[in-house]
């Protein structure tokens, strides 16, 4: 469906060493190897009416 995306899901604390849990789930936006965006928290993502559709 996204063929230039890559979705990852892993335990935090494997990936981001000290990641804190109140910023899951989280988003990182990469171009070109350089984090252009995060959206860290449920606020950001749209609280509970978040889902995988959008």
């Amino acid at each position: 469906k996204f063929p230039y995306t890559k979705f990852l899901k892993a335990i935090a604390q494997t990936c981001i060493p000290n990641f804190p849990e109140k910023n899951l789930p989280s988003v990182f936006i990469y171009f070109e190897g350089d984090m252009k965006k995060q959206f860290l928290g449920p606020h950001e993502l749209r609280g509970t009416s978040l889902t995988c559709d959008g």
